[in-house]
């Protein structure tokens, strides 16, 4: 699971870790969470923060050999792992189509790509809505089941001890190295609300900090 720095630079040494790790794995392996960079332009929500996609971040993803053409040679066994059809075909569009926008991103006028494009597109809409009707009865228990103790020790400590603290002064380092005398109190708050839906007004603040651009600001 990544949870990628804000910095660049400590993004950087994230990259070359992994790099490092691909070397020691010859077995199939995922990267999941948030990389805090994107790899295409069109992937940015929101304002942009900088011109132009990471090109280290690409590198990094392709010395890792995650690369969806890897993924070719597999497809054909789908069927034997036990997929129905429809979950075999709507993982193949989704592949054909990473692949077209992947070939797009690098020649942005090519016509034929972008009609390809649209047409995977589509495919790949009308598939996904009737997998979704498909969804096993196993996978909808697990959806649906509640969260654990583990879950919510784990998450806590997964956040970087520099991290800001809230409005109460309290950041993740005071959990972390206190887990003993608060971690029972603090799982029992965060199921009560993952699992109810309800919190705190108390526990539900922020700190906002207004920078001024002007001497004297005013409301």
């Amino acid at each position: 699971m990544i949870y990628a720095f804000n910095e660049e630079r400590k993004r950087e040494d994230l990259w070359a870790e992994l790099e490092e790790l691909a070397k020691k794995i010859d077995e199939p392996w995922m990267l999941m969470g948030d990389f805090n960079e994107i790899m295409n332009g069109d992937e940015r929500i929101g304002k942009r923060a900088h011109c132009c996609p990471s090109q280290r971040f690409r590198d990094c993803m392709e010395n890792c050999n995650m690369k969806l053409r890897k993924l070719k040679a597999l497809l054909k066994h789908i069927n034997q792992a036990g997929f129905s059809e429809i979950q075999q075909t709507e993982t193949i569009t989704r592949v054909a189509l990473a692949e077209l926008q992947s070939k797009l991103n690098q020649d942005p006028q090519n016509v034929e790509i972008m009609h390809q494009v649209q047409e995977v597109r589509v495919k790949f809409a009308e598939v996904s809505k009737a997998l979704a009707s498909f969804m096993s009865q196993k996978a909808k228990e697990i959806l649906m089941a509640e969260y654990t103790g583990k879950e919510v020790e784990d998450a806590i400590f997964a956040i970087d001890k520099n991290k800001a603290p809230g409005p109460d002064g309290y950041g993740s380092a005071f959990f972390q190295d206190n887990w003993k005398l608060v971690g029972n109190d603090t799982v029992e708050v965060v199921l009560s609300f993952l699992n109810s839906g309800k919190i705190l007004k108390e526990i539900n603040t922020t700190t906002i900090t207004l920078i001024p651009k002007t001497k004297c600001p005013r409301v």
